[in-house]
């Protein structure tokens, strides 16, 4: 039994208060799953409300091909045949990189202490990965082209997918090793 005035408070504020690592575990597995479910579920509702709105929906090649998604793609043949594991992908790897991006702006806010700084680094740094390749002509080069069915992918692009997040995964472990390194907790 703690003599001090921690005697009288649970289990679960023991963990997360006492533990540098489990408590900034916590707010990182917190921050993701916010980070990733504010900008998913409102795409999973405006798709439920459309499903709603059409009473279903018919995928047609002839009709879909180059409206939702270009043929020519990488995974026009997943969409055609199984769009419930496509839909499914990249809700996916929107949940993750959104949820990666605000684990990421909260380590920098938990290294700095100002929010002004985290906020701006991550937006900067992500945006202009995400934004130089189309603005230069090289659009397949962007992770942005998954999220926009219509334009279609390379065959670089799952490979493009797989070293950002792979990147990104590096750059969370290292600025929680240093937030780990560096936390004071009162």
């Amino acid at each position: 039994m703690l003599s001090d005035s921690r005697a009288h408070h649970s289990y679960f504020f023991e963990i997360t208060k006492l533990g540098k690592t489990k408590y900034t575990l916590v707010n990182m597995l917190v921050t993701f799953l916010v980070g990733g479910g504010a900008l998913t579920l409102p795409l999973v509702l405006d798709a439920l409300i459309a499903l709603t709105r059409e009473q279903g929906v018919i995928i047609d090649p002839f009709t879909v091909s180059g409206q939702v998604i270009s043929p020519g793609t990488t995974y026009f043949a997943s969409f055609i045949h199984s769009p419930l594991q496509f839909l499914l992908g990249y809700l996916g790897l929107f949940f993750a990189f959104s949820g990666m991006m605000a684990t990421t702006t909260f380590l920098i806010f938990k290294l700095t202490n100002r929010r002004s700084i985290a906020i701006l680094l991550v937006f900067i740094v992500f945006l202009s990965e995400w934004l130089i390749g189309p603005l230069v002509g090289l659009a397949e080069i962007s992770p942005a082209i998954f999220l926009i069915p219509s334009q279609g992918y390379n065959v670089i692009t799952p490979w493009l997918m797989a070293v950002n997040l792979f990147l990104t995964t590096g750059l969370i472990a290292i600025l929680y090793w240093r937030v780990v390194q560096t936390d004071d907790i009162k």
